[in-house]
């Protein structure tokens, strides 16, 4: 039995190499010797946050001690966010100041000490994270001479409610228990919103200048161990929802690599939805993974957060669980009503769920749509996928399964189905396939440490549950904007935004329409947006976000260290004019 009153939902998160989310991090290693935890000393960290909107442009000075008694060569590594984007590195030594050199080549990952792959490496790696940026300093450093690296990113800061923040783990104990001489954090904020509260939950006695649309805040810790995350966070006005732009002219031909104009922008919008206050009906299935590997606290996650799910349903939701080892199993074998009665079945079988066996992700999603087999077209579809492995019973080959899912879905006629996945665990996902399904069917795929899943799919679903314009198509006019991403708009839905970057040729005015549907009827925005006839100081970074983008959306997820290697076309002409912008500036690394 499907319910005929509900609507498509359509979300799109385009997930590049640079922008998935991540935490930024606060100190880099100068590394001597991975093998034995030869690193040198570090002193002390200045740091210099200046947020326009939601997009910081970080600086990041560290000063170095080498402490070993004997001059050694090292190799610098940085917990790079996922969400940001470098734009320089340089670094001090003896008087001189030395710069990195943009190379379109993969950085060179090993580590210096042999590269043995032991605890202690591990450790390291496991510390720079996900998104590690690499880089040989030159030369040698002298017995207690000091150095000084300099590292410039832009980062796009998490918004959800009204709640942006800044997440700065400056926790150095793993590597140095004796104090810095310095610890210093400065954070400006610029908003076209107003600012309600600025604050820090780490640090609260952080001294906070506060005005409607400049806040400040400093963080200064002397001889201090570096054993705590910095978390820093700001409110701003409710009421003021609608468009917020930032654009820039480039006149000087050293940027020219195409035809698409000198002109970058990138705005952030989120539409009110006062008038968009009902509750969407929905068709839900949780794929969840209980192969072996989930065993544990994962599993426990799991069960929890399909608890939560299925505790919030609304009446006129229908609903189903399938679970999948190398064999699949489900709650029912169809969609059902959300009942009281239902809702206790469910949740008993969800708490009877365990860890065994392989990873048929092929065959659990072959189960799951041919659920919705003759839904209404008018339904809202959603598949969320929790896993945290790679297939290993079944179709195994990424490609292949992504094609098994999208002919299964055509095979059974399901019109606008969302696939949300979320991957557990950074070191056994298949962040690619989580990646491509998502992109190709209308949903967003975002990767979780291992504790992270339950609150994560919480918010996720409280979010998903109020949308506020599905369907999303955007326009401008006139129509002299070019080159927009992500090209796949994601719907809009209460409490979150929308970034969007762009090239012009011709300065001025325009108008941008966003249209849609919400609750059946058709809706629509309008805002203007005033495009910069020059330079505008402070957003060099503009045309280095808009190329990452681009890249992004040629890609796909594919790892930072090859991301040099699968270039098309276009995606070399977005390199070229990031590569020339960069060197301009003398700014430039090697990714």
């Amino acid at each position: 039995m499907k319910n005929p009153n509900a609507y498509p939902i359509l979300l799109v998160l385009v997930i590049s190499y640079l922008l998935t989310p991540q935490l930024s991090r606060a100190n880099g290693l100068c590394i001597a010797n991975a093998e034995t935890g030869v690193y040198l000393t570090l002193v002390s960290t200045h740091t210099e946050v200046i947020v326009n909107d939601q997009i910081a442009t970080v600086k990041t000075v560290q000063t170095y001690r080498n402490q070993l008694g004997y001059s050694t060569a090292i190799k610098f590594g940085f917990p790079m966010s996922g969400t940001g984007s470098a734009t320089g590195l340089r670094w001090q030594y003896g008087g001189n100041w030395y710069a990195a050199d943009f190379s379109p080549v993969p950085q060179d990952t090993t580590l210096p000490g042999g590269g043995g792959g032991g605890t202690i490496e591990e450790d390291i790696r496991q510390y720079l994270g996900a998104n590690p940026l690499y880089f040989d300093l030159t030369g040698e450093v002298a017995p207690d001479s000091l150095i000084t690296v300099e590292l410039t990113y832009v980062d796009l800061l998490p918004y959800e409610f009204n709640i942006v923040s800044f997440a700065f783990p400056g926790n150095y104990s793993a590597f140095q228990t004796d104090p810095l001489e310095l610890q210093h954090l400065f954070f400006e904020l610029h908003s076209q919103r107003t600012i309600d509260q600025l604050s820090s939950a780490s640090h609260p006695n952080a001294a906070v200048d506060l005005s409607p649309h400049l806040a400040t805040l400093l963080i200064e810790l002397s001889n201090q161990p570096a054993n705590q995350d910095f978390d820093i966070r700001y409110q701003l006005n409710a009421d003021e929802l609608g468009l917020f732009s930032f654009s820039t002219y480039l006149a000087d031909s050293v940027a020219l690599c195409d035809t698409h104009g000198q002109g970058f922008f990138a705005f952030i919008v989120e539409p009110d939805p006062s008038e968009n206050t009902e509750v969407i009906q929905k068709v839900f299935t949780l794929i969840i993974d209980r192969s072996g590997s989930m065993s544990g606290d994962k599993m426990v996650q799991a069960r929890n957060a399909a608890t939560f799910i299925v505790e919030n349903l609304n009446p006129g939701d229908y609903f189903n669980v399938i679970d999948f080892d190398d064999i699949i199993t489900s709650f029912q074998p169809d969609h059902v009503p959300f009942t009281p009665s239902s809702m206790q079945q469910a949740l008993t079988y969800i708490n009877g769920l365990y860890a065994r066996g392989a990873t048929n992700i092929s065959g659990a999603f072959t189960v799951a749509i041919q659920d919705f087999q003759n839904n209404n077209t008018d339904q809202a579809n959603i598949i969320l996928f929790f896993t945290d492995g790679q297939a290993t019973a079944g179709i195994t080959n990424t490609q292949g399964i992504v094609n098994h899912v999208q002919q299964q879905i055509i095979i059974n006629e399901v019109q606008d189905l969302s696939i949300f996945n979320f991957g557990i665990g950074e070191s056994s996902v298949n962040k690619q396939l989580l990646t491509l399904l998502a992109e190709e069917n209308n949903g967003f795929a975002e990767f979780l440490e291992n504790d992270e899943l339950e609150a994560v799919i919480s918010r996720f679903y409280l979010t998903v549950r109020n949308p506020v314009l599905l369907n999303t198509s955007m326009s401008f006019d006139p129509p002299i904007i070019v080159e927009t991403y992500p090209r796949n708009l994601p719907n809009l839905y209460k409490g979150q935004q929308l970034i969007v970057t762009g090239r012009y040729s011709q300065p001025g005015n325009v108008t941008v329409h966003f249209s849609g549907e919400a609750f059946g009827q058709p809706v629509s925005y309008e805002y203007p947006l005033q495009l910069a006839d020059t330079s505008v100081a402070g957003l060099q970074f503009l045309p280095r976000l808009w190329s990452k983008k681009k890249i992004g959306d040629l890609y796909g997820d594919f790892p930072v260290g090859f991301a040099w290697q699968y270039r098309s076309r276009g995606a070399r002409r977005a390199d070229c004019r990031a590569k020339r912008v960069l060197r301009r500036d003398q700014s430039v690394y090697q990714l």
